[in-house]
């Protein structure tokens, strides 16, 4: 591999630091190195950076320094391109990540030398129609939510898989999770954790108001279709926590597994259950 991109989190001076040295390891490598375009200037390297259109298209690999937040942007900048994705972790949890910082620049030199694996990670797609028109289109690689906005009454969601009705769930919201992003928003919601190697789609309510309403694991090959019937409520649809979009009543969703992936590095040794255990536990107070 000659050629990286780096997208990192720019709001953390420790990172901003990381990415400097890093710069100056990888030249050493005699690996060509560019970030985003308004990425650069914060670690002295404006001329390297590249509109976000082009990234992927310029980058062997992606090093994603930060949190998992950072991973899930970067997931979705490769997503044209499926270029893979080296993590590093300064955040807290860090379930998607490949290495620790303090563990960074031997992990570079395994993935250099071709000493790794990719694990190909199931997306998501969501595309909202208006009047039978398409108004957005979005791929995720944790979930999709569909949620009140501040301080407002219960939304009704009418809600179908593969054609058939399934319930109206007044809630909360509704989150629609890959196997990925059971680890996240869907498990604080009372989802399941699942195995990133079973593809399936989650769909877990949000506080529903009825007692009925319980987490659905749904097949990959089915499609979701989410109605919005509240015209009194403010409602947004978020894809990965990042990207929102308002909704309007009686606006469509459809959720469907994506046509694309995201790839993961991995390194021998690296387990998705250690790292469940692992985080969970440090979450709990035990670790």
């Amino acid at each position: 591999m000659k050629k990286a991109g780096i997208i990192l989190n720019i709001r953390k001076p420790q990172i901003l630091e990381k990415a400097r040295e890093l710069l100056v390891w990888l030249n050493r490598q005699g690996i060509k190195v560019h970030f985003l375009k308004n990425h650069a200037g914060y670690v002295d390297a404006s001329s390297m950076g590249v509109r976000e259109e082009d990234f992927a298209q310029l980058s062997e690999f992606i090093i994603s320094l930060g949190g998992d937040g950072t991973l899930l942007y970067s997931a979705r900048v490769a997503t044209t391109r499926g270029t893979p994705i080296f993590s590093v972790n300064f955040g807290d949890f860090g379930f998607l990540s490949t290495v620790e910082p303090k563990n960074m620049y031997g992990g570079l030199e395994k993935v250099l030398a071709g000493k790794y694996t990719l694990d190909k990670r199931m997306m998501l797609m969501s595309t909202i129609y208006r009047e039978g028109r398409i108004v957005d289109k979005c791929y995720a690689l944790n979930d999709v939510v569909i949620t009140k906005s501040g301080f407002s009454r219960m939304i009704k969601l009418e809600t179908f898989v593969a054609g058939e009705y399934v319930s109206n769930y007044p809630s909360d919201g509704l989150i629609l999770s890959s196997p990925t992003g059971s680890t996240a928003y869907s498990l604080s919601a009372g989802g399941p954790l699942v195995s990133p190697r079973v593809e399936v789609i989650l769909l877990t309510p949000i506080c529903p108001h009825t007692l009925f309403s319980r987490p659905l694991v749904i097949s990959p090959e089915e499609q979701i279709r989410v109605i919005l019937r509240s015209s009194d409520t403010k409602v947004i649809l978020t894809v990965d926590g990042q990207h929102g979009r308002p909704l309007e009543k009686r606006d469509e969703i459809i959720i469907e597994r994506a046509p694309v992936k995201t790839n993961l590095i991995r390194l021998a040794g690296d387990s998705f259950y250690e790292a469940l255990n692992n985080k969970l536990r440090k979450g709990d107070g035990n670790g």
